[in-house]
């Protein structure tokens, strides 16, 4: 018997099922109640020479979207600094983009195709210690990408958002594919 194609079908296979997914090799989640968090000055920029050509593949990616979304919302700040205190010493995150909303915080991730490293580092590292920082406002975590295969194991429920909605967007975690 052959699968029906039914759009009803269609929808039901768009939406990715939650699955555990352990945090990437080397992820380092906050340890305890992160405490003094603080927006660092400009860090030094790393070289690219010993990335490997798919490395420079999303940076090429990450570059498109920043400058994307800074003409999205001039408000847009790319890659911020934050230092913070846990359990395990002072730290620093760096988010691929911060932006201030009338009612949120968001945080960007960008990755060039959907994966579960975005969600360990918006919920588990980057979204912790800005709820901290600020305490009165809700954080939105948003993974930038340009591919989102709904089959990829990924250990959080997403919702699909268009950039244009965004401003009105109220989950936890909000995934919005643009391709440049």
């Amino acid at each position: 018997m052959l699968p029906s194609l039914a759009p009803q079908d269609l929808r039901e296979a768009s939406v990715a099922r939650v699955v555990h997914v352990p945090p990437p090799e080397g992820f380092r989640p906050i340890v305890g109640t992160p405490r003094e968090v603080f927006r660092a000055g400009r860090q030094p920029v790393f070289s690219v020479d010993s990335l490997n050509a798919a490395q420079k593949s999303g940076l090429r990616y990450e570059d498109h979207v920043q400058r994307m979304l800074c003409d999205w919302d001039h408000g847009y700040i790319a890659s911020p600094t934050f230092t913070f205190v846990d359990d395990l010493g002072r730290r620093m995150i760096r988010p691929d983009g911060y932006l201030w909303g009338k009612e949120c915080i968001f945080i960007f991730e960008i990755k060039i195709r959907h994966m579960p490293e975005a969600y360990w580092q918006l919920m588990h590292l980057y979204r912790p210690a800005l709820q901290v920082r600020h305490p009165r406002h809700r954080v939105v975590c948003v993974e930038v990408c340009g591919s989102y295969d709904p089959a990829m194991p990924f250990p959080y429920p997403v919702d699909m958002v268009e950039l244009s909605a965004l401003a009105d967007y109220r989950g936890d975690l909000g995934v919005v594919v643009w391709h440049p």
